[in-house]
């Protein structure tokens, strides 16, 4: 039997000749992936979506579906809790005057780039503020990516921190995988884990503008 690739191979004259037949036999359903939680976390904060029907519609192929949180966190509501907190910011009002909501969105909803907010603007416009808003509040849009990056950084740190206070000791990437406790950009801001470890042991303050200027 060709394969699929050999058929894409052939010149159209030889593939017209064909006379391909369907092959007999059990058709095998492609297994679904197993979706770790912060895997699962961070697909929900990049996508933004807020009910199992807004995901199960917009995922797709092999993205997590709604039976994927169920699964791991027992409910859509503990999944949208785990992620968000107890009052996601996505739930908020677009006309919101606090600057630490904008930074969450920038965040919770994967907003790095202008474009990527004025593309969720027009998806979301009750929850998301207008570009104009945001250039009140913060001047250069850049201004408010850097502001979400160190928000963030604070917000992984203190959940670490957390963390390690519940267990009695350093947790470890499994712990913090298990927990849905993400510290990439913390990791990343120190340059290893170590670096961030001994910097919280030595009584290091939980503040990511620390040694970065204004």
């Amino acid at each position: 039997m060709r394969s699929a690739k050999e058929i894409a191979k052939m010149s159209d004259e030889e593939r017209r000749r064909l006379r391909l037949r369907r092959v007999s036999g059990k058709y095998r359903k492609k297994p679904r992936p197993d979706f770790s939680r912060q895997q699962l976390v961070s697909y929900l904060r990049r996508k933004g979506f807020r009910s199992c029907r807004e995901l199960d519609k917009g995922r797709r192929g092999q993205e997590p579906s709604s039976y994927d949180y169920r699964k791991e966190f027992g409910s859509w509501k503990n999944a949208l809790e785990a992620v968000y907190g107890s009052r996601p910011p996505a739930f908020e009002s677009a006309t919101s005057d606090d600057p630490e909501f904008y930074g969450k969105l920038v965040v919770q909803l994967d907003l790095w780039r202008k474009a990527d907010w004025e593309s969720a603007r027009q998806k979301m416009p009750e929850v998301v503020p207008s570009i104009n808003q945001v250039r009140r509040k913060f001047g250069r849009y850049s201004n408010l990516v850097e502001y979400a990056r160190r928000l963030s950084l604070a917000s992984a740190l203190n959940r670490y921190l957390v963390l390690s206070r519940r267990l009695g000791r350093v947790p470890s990437l499994k712990d913090c995988q298990r927990d849905g406790v993400s510290i990439e950009a913390a990791v990343e801001h120190f340059g290893s884990k170590k670096a961030m470890d001994e910097f919280i042991a030595n009584g290091g303050l939980v503040n990511a503008d620390k040694g970065r200027g204004n």
